[in-house]
C-alpha cells in the first residue's frame, strides 16, 4: 500500500520546516557517523547492558554500537563502533580493560575500554553471534551463535582454541560457571535444551531438557555467584537447578504477570531480580522462591492495557556491589533503583526504539506516531507539544492513516475487525466502517488501507499473513484476493474488485482518482475503473515472482516495480522462487519494459522517485539505500549505516538531504548532493 509513501511525501514539509542542516550541534549523537551522513537522531535501541567489574562504567549495546557511560552521572564517555550489524551481546573482561561485542554481522570485536580503540575482530561463526562471555580468569573468550556452535578463543591473542558442537538449533545464551570449569549453553527452536560442557576438554557431559512456550520472546541462563545453582528463564517460567546434579530446586511461573522479560542474580546470590511486562521489577529470595520487594518504573492501570510481551522491564542487571539495580524499559529508557530502599535514583534517556508507524498531516503541522507500548499520539510539529493520546492496545488498534485534507484519522482495530474514523482536531469519533469481510480470518496485520485523492473513498486490501508454530514461521495459505472500496462519508461498502489470483500487495490511485492500479502476489499489475470496478488492462513484469510494490514517476510515464521476499524457511516447499533482488522500470503508456536495475544483495522493500523524476531511490533488507539514474540504470550512490532493517525514508525538495529511519532506533540525515 502507499501509507509509507504518503507519510514520506508529507515528511518533506517537516524536514524543510525544521531546517535540518543547521539544527544539530556536534554532540555525542553525531559520534562515528557513517560516511555520507551529516547527523544522527537518537542513540539507537538497546539489546543488553553491563556494568564494568569495578561498577564505574555502564555499557549499553544495541542499534548502532556500544555506548559507554559514567555509571554515576550518566555522562557519555564513548561510542564503540566498527560492527556492521546489530550488537546482541556484550561482555567486559574480568579486569575491565576490554569490552567485547557479538553481532549480527557474524563477528566479535574487542575494544580497549580506556582509549576506545578497536583491538581485534574474531571470525569463524557463520551466522549471528547471540551471546559472548569471558571466562572468570579472563583467559578464554566464548561466543555462541545461531549457527548452532560455540567457539572458544584465546582472549589475549584471539587464536581459535576449539569449537563445541551438539546443539541442533540456534544458541541463544552461554554462561561460564564462576569456577571456570563449566560452560552452560541454551538452545531454542526445536532443540530446547541446556548443555553443560567441560571447559578444559570441550566435552559435553550433561543435557537438561527445557519446557518452553511456542511464543518465547525472552530466555536466559545464569549461574549463581557460588556456582551451585543454574537459573533457566523462559517467558513463562523461571527454574532453578542444582548445577552438580541437575536436580530441580524450585520454579516460579509468570501467571498474571503475563511474561518474564529478564532475570538476574544479585552479587551475593541471595536475590533474584525479575523484569516483567507491567513496567515492574520483582525481587525474589533465590533460596526459597518467596517474593521480597517490587520496583515500579511506571504506573499501569491494568494488565489489560499491555498486549505485547516485550513491554515492561528487560535486561536487568545489578551493580557489582549489589547496591543498585538497573533495568531497561520498553521505551529504551534505563532506570536506576537503590536496592535497599527501592527508591528510584535516576533515569538515563536518549536511546530510541523503533516506532511501528508514523504519519504526517498534509500541512506538516501534526504528526501521529504508533508505538509498541500501547499508545497512539498526536503531536504539534512546530512546538513539539503533545496534542492528544489514544490508548490503543486494549482494543488492538494497529495503525493510523490521515485523510488527504488532514481532517480525519483512520484507525483499524483487529479485535473487532472494524475501521474507526476520528476528527483530528477534536478527537471525536465520526463513524465506523466494517466489519471488514475477511480480515478476521487473517490476524492483526491482515489488512491495509488508503484514501482516494479526494478523500471520499477508502480502499482496503488483504495481506498474506505469517503465523508461527513451534518457533518456525509459516505463511497462512488462506488469503483474500480482492480489493474493497468503501464510502468514507456514509461508511457503506461500495464494491469489491476481483480478478487477481493471489493476495493484493500494493495499490495506488491515478492523480484524477478515476483509475486504481493494483499489484499482486500473482505477479501482475492491474488497472481498474474506480466508478464501475471494471478491469481495464493487465501488465505482466518479466520477473515471475510476486509483485511487492510499485511507484509511478512524477510525470506518470514510468513505473518502477519491486518484488516480494521469500517466506523463510519453507521457500521451496511453498513454491516460492529465488529472489532476483531487482527493480524493473516500465513505460506506462506502451506497457514495454525499459530496463532492470541490479545491485542490491537482498530483497528490495520499496522504491521511490525523486521529485524531478530523474533519480530513483530504493531501500533493501541489505540495510542499504541506493540511488539510481532512471534514464541509464546507473547506480549513483550507496548509503550504508543502519544496522537493522530500514523502515522509511524521505528527501528534501532541493535534493540536498535524505532522511532514513530504521529498526536500529536511529534516524540518519544524509548529504546526497550532488548526485552526478
Amino acid at each position: 500500500m502507499k501509507k509509507t509513501k504518503f507519510s514520506l511525501c508529507l515528511l518533506l514539509i517537516l524536514v524543510s520546516t525544521l531546517h535540518v542542516s543547521n539544527t544539530f550541534a556536534q554532540d555525542s549523537r553525531q559520534w562515528h557517523l557513517p560516511e555520507g551522513a551529516k547527523a544522527r537522531l537518537g542513540k539507537g535501541s538497546i539489546s543488553e547492558i553491563a556494568f564494568s567489574p569495578d561498577g564505574k562504567l555502564l555499557a549499553v549495546a544495541g542499534g548502532i554500537g556500544i555506548w559507554l557511560y559514567d555509571a554515576q552521572t550518566n555522562k557519555e564517555l564513548g561510542l564503540f563502533t566498527r560492527h556492521t550489524g546489530y550488537i546482541f551481546s556484550i561482555a567486559f573482561s574480568p579486569d575491565g580493560k576490554i569490552l567485547a561485542g557479538g553481532s549480527s554481522d557474524n563477528t566479535i570485536r574487542f575494544w580497549e575500554v580506556a582509549s576506545g580503540s578497536h583491538l581485534r575482530t574474531l571470525t569463524g561463526h557463520t551466522s549471528w553471534v547471540s551471546s559472548v562471555v569471558f571466562s572468570p580468569d579472563g583467559k578464554i573468550f566464548a561466543g555462541g551463535s545461531s549457527d548452532n556452535t560455540i567457539w572458544f578463543w584465546d582472549a589475549e591473542t584471539g587464536s581459535h582454541l576449539r569449537t563445541l558442537t551438539g546443539h541442533t538449533d540456534y544458541i541463544s545464551r552461554i554462561a561460564f560457571c564462576p569456577d571456570g570449569k563449566t560452560l552452560a549453553s541454551m538452545s531454542r527452536g526445536k532443540d530446547k535444551t541446556i548443555r553443560l560442557w567441560d571447559v578444559k576438554t570441550g566435552a559435553h557431559f550433561r543435557t537438561l531438557t527445557r519446557q518452553e512456550l511456542v511464543y518465547n520472546f525472552y530466555v536466559n541462563i545464569v549461574f549463581s555467584p557460588d556456582g551451585q545453582t543454574l537459573m533457566d528463564m523462559s517467558s513463562d517460567r523461571i527454574t532453578l537447578l542444582n548445577t552438580r546434579t541437575g536436580a530441580h530446586l524450585w520454579t516460579i511461573t509468570s501467571g498474571v504477570r503475563a511474561w518474564f522479560n529478564s532475570a538476574v542474580f544479585s552479587p551475593d546470590g541471595q536475590t533474584l531480580a525479575v523484569g516483567i511486562p507491567n513496567f515492574t521489577v520483582e525481587l525474589w529470595d533465590a533460596r526459597t522462591g518467596e517474593p521480597k520487594n517490587t520496583f515500579v518504573a511506571d504506573t499501569v492501570v491494568s494488565l489489560e492495557d499491555i498486549s505485547s510481551p516485550s513491554s515492561g522491564i528487560r535486561s536487568v542487571v545489578f551493580s557489582p556491589d549489589g547496591q543498585t539495580l538497573v533495568g531497561v524499559k520498553t521505551d529504551e529508557t534505563i532506570w536506576f533503583w537503590e536496592v535497599a530502599s527501592g527508591a528510584h535514583l535516576r533515569t538515563l534517556t536518549g536511546h530510541t526504539d523503533s516506532v511501528s508507524s508514523v504519519a504526517f498531516s498534509p500541512d506538516g503541522q501534526v504528526i501521529t506516531s504508533d508505538s509498541e507500548n500501547g499508545f497512539a499520539r498526536l503531536w504539534d510539529v512546530r512546538t513539539g507539544s503533545l496534542l492528544r493520546t489514544f490508548v490503543k492496545d486494549k482494543d488492538n488498534n494497529r495503525w493510523n492513516v490521515f485523510s488527504p485534507d488532514g481532517q480525519i484519522r483512520l484507525e483499524w482495530r483487529f479485535g473487532d475487525n472494524k475501521l474507526y474514523l476520528y476528527d483530528v482536531e477534536t478527537g471525536s469519533h465520526l463513524r465506523t466502517l466494517g466489519p471488514i469481510y475477511t480480515a478476521a480470518l487473517f490476524g492483526p496485520d491482515a489488512i491495509d488501507a488508503m484514501f482516494a485523492p479526494d478523500g471520499q473513498t477508502l480502499v482496503i486490501t488483504h495481506r498474506r499473513v505469517l503465523f508461527h508454530v513451534d518457533g518456525l514461521t509459516l505463511p497462512n495459505r488462506g488469503k483474500d484476493k480482492t480489493i474493497e472500496l468503501w464510502d468514507v462519508k456514509t461508511g457503506t461498502h461500495l464494491r469489491t474488485l476481483t480478478g487477481h489470483t493471489d493476495s493484493v500487495s500494493d495499490v495506488e490511485f491515478s492523480p484524477d482518482g478515476e483509475t486504481l492500479i493494483s499489484g499482486s502476489e500473482d505477479g501482475t499489475i492491474r488497472f481498474w475503473s474506480v466508478d464501475t470496478g471494471e478491469h481495464i488492462r493487465t501488465l505482466r513484469p518479466k520477473h515471475q515472482g510476486s509483485v511487492r510494490s510499485f511507484v509511478f514517476s512524477p510525470d506518470r510515464q514510468t513505473l518502477a516495480i519491486t518484488f516480494s521476499q521469500q517466506l523463510f524457511p519453507y521457500r521451496d516447499l511453498m513454491g516460492y522462487k529465488e529472489e532476483d533482488k531487482t527493480i524493473e522500470l516500465w513505460d506506462v503508456k506502451t506497457g514495454t519494459h525499459l530496463r532492470t536495475l541490479t545491485g542490491h544483495t537482498d530483497w528490495i522493500v520499496v522504491a521511490a522517485f525523486f521529485p524531478d523524476g530523474q533519480t530513483l531511490l530504493s531501500w533493501s533488507t541489505d540495510n542499504t539505500i541506493r540511488l539510481w539514474n532512471v534514464d541509464t540504470g546507473e547506480q549513483l550512490r550507496t548509503l550504508k549505516g543502519h544496522t537493522k532493517t530500514i523502515k522509511g525514508y524521505a528527501f528534501t525538495p532541493d535534493r540536498q538531504t535524505l532522511v532514513s529511519w530504521s529498526a536500529d532506533g536511529t534516524i540518519l540525515l544524509w548529504d546526497i548532493a550532488p548526485l552526478d
